[in-house]
């Protein structure tokens, strides 16, 4: 479990870890819209990292392969460095299920969520964490860990070339600083 290290060679472990709805979740207003067997989805990626990006929630049930937030994130990720973004980093959410309702409902649901996502960055210890629009890192502050905040990527869905020039070059800075 973990790297694995055999004549230079390394190899990541890949974490998705998925759990039954937690009981601080019966008072979230996302519980509302939850079936049963809904679960919390931690994050994927190196355990092992000195960096952490944290998504908005809402693209959570689109997948690796669809035109997502997390794929325009890996795309671009792959562009500047050269590397799969999930050998190099861990990637997680500030909402942990799927917001399935139109109401705006992340601020609540991130009081309930917040002691999951304290609990994923205690566990990797990183140097760096990347967020993603919505400037919620006041949740998450921390005197020793740089916090970059990034444009939302899903300006790519946008016909705005300036935002989708402002998001690359934003998300350079942060991965390279």
């Amino acid at each position: 479990m973990g790297r694995k290290c055999t004549q230079n060679k390394v190899s990541h472990l890949i974490s998705k870890i998925e759990i039954n709805k937690a009981n601080c979740c019966k008072n979230c207003s996302l519980r509302l819209y939850a079936k049963n067997d809904d679960k919390i989805t931690f994050g994927i990626g190196n355990i092992y990292t000195n960096t952490i990006l944290i998504l908005p929630s809402y693209d959570v049930n689109l997948g690796e392969e669809s035109n997502s937030m997390l794929s325009i994130v890996k795309d671009n990720y792959t562009k500047i460095i050269g590397r799969n973004i999930f050998e190099d980093c861990y990637i997680t959410r500030y909402i942990k299920c799927f917001n399935k309702t139109d109401f705006n409902l992340n601020d609540d649901a991130i009081k309930y969520c917040i002691h999951h996502l304290i609990y994923e960055i205690n566990r990797i210890r990183p140097r760096k964490i990347i967020t993603f629009g919505d400037k919620y890192e006041e949740y998450i502050q921390n005197n020793y860990i740089p916090i970059f905040n990034v444009i939302n990527p899903a300006v790519m869905f946008y016909d705005n070339e300036n935002l989708k020039n402002k998001f690359v070059e934003q998300f350079r800075i942060a991965i390279l600083s």
